[in-house]
């Protein structure tokens, strides 16, 4: 079960890798990209995983339902 749900997420840092980038590629008068972290953020629950029973700890109920009704937990 916990295969089915890592199962994709090797391609997750891929997402946030830095192309190489040529001189030819880059526009030297364009100013640098600034990204803020994140602002406002509330830690609303925690959830984990029992190994021994195989089930997760702390869902939401729609997180849970929605487990269920895609046939992942």
């Amino acid at each position: 079960m916990l295969g089915r749900l890592t199962h994709g997420m090797s391609t997750i840092p891929k997402l946030f890798r830095r192309k190489n980038r040529t001189s030819a590629d880059s526009d030297e008068n364009e100013p640098a990209m600034n990204i803020s972290g994140p602002t406002n953020v509330t830690h609303d629950c925690h959830v984990g995983f029992d190994v021994e029973k195989g089930t997760f700890t702390g869902l939401p109920v729609a997180w849970r339902q929605w487990l269920q009704e895609s046939n992942i937990g």
